[in-house]
């Protein structure tokens, strides 16, 4: 959260200066970081106003659009930056993900694939592109995406307990366990998944021990979707063991 002093910065920037746009945008974007997307909303319409070529303006609007799950609005906003300067990758991105929240996974890739073409190195690229094949079950490329990432940034801990996932879904579960136990070195946020996913690695590994281990672990991290943990296949392999009964008998 930024400290309310900054607010002070900039309102006394904008009031030295009213015609200049970006400490309307900058001031926008501390709203958006309260959640008070109208009011950002309302500097970005000012930063607009000022200056109407202001590919920023337009990007961090779409950002609250979207935030505010007014889609459409958002990719408005995306064409825009991308119409004034084809060559910002931070609208291509967006503007991809945006087209995922409604499930237009092949205009998303699209998206990614330009992304990529300006900036090779680009680690959100690939990672959001990989994220939209793992949607469309094509994982094999998901995981070559997610790898990439991983080669250009080797502390990025998402993308190891992302490919993870894709790892244990083709029954690859040395390499999962591998990424998974990376992700959690990196203190990777995701912690309470990626442990489950670890117990259903070891449960299909028919390892009960610990496949219990990491389940209780999840669980303590804050996992508590009781309903799946009953019905999930991944786990049937250690149902009749005395820890699973002990883990379910304590919920």
């Amino acid at each position: 959260m930024y400290p309310d002093h900054t607010f002070v910065d900039y309102n006394k920037a904008i009031e030295l200066d009213p015609t200049y746009a970006t400490p309307h945008i900058s001031r926008g974007d501390l709203f958006v970081d309260k959640k008070l997307y109208d009011q950002a909303i309302q500097d970005q319409n000012q930063a607009i106003e000022l200056d109407p070529k202001n590919v920023f303006a337009y990007t961090h609007r779409g950002i609250v659009y979207a935030k505010k799950k007014l889609y459409d609005r958002a990719i408005e906003d995306y064409n825009k930056a991308i119409e004034l300067d084809p060559k910002y990758v931070m609208a291509h991105i967006y503007r991809g993900n945006v087209f995922v929240k409604k499930e237009l996974y092949d205009q998303a890739i699209k998206g990614y694939n330009k992304a990529i073409e300006l900036d090779p190195r680009n680690v959100i690229a690939y990672t959001d592109r990989g994220i939209v094949f793992a949607k469309k079950k094509l994982y094999d490329q998901a995981i070559e995406d997610y790898n990439k990432a991983i080669e250009l940034d080797s502390k990025y801990a998402f993308a190891y307990s992302a490919v993870a996932i894709c790892t244990l879904i083709k029954k690859l579960y040395d390499q999962a366990i591998k990424d998974q136990n990376k992700a959690i070195e990196l203190g990777s946020e995701d912690s309470w998944w990626i442990y489950y996913n670890k117990a259903c690695c070891y449960s299909m590994m028919s390892n009960s021990t610990e496949a219990c281990k990491w389940l209780k672990t999840a669980i303590e991290k804050g996992y508590d979707d009781w309903n799946h943990i009953k019905s999930d296949k991944d786990l049937d392999s250690i149902r009749g063991s005395a820890c699973y009964k002990k883990i379910m008998a304590g919920k």
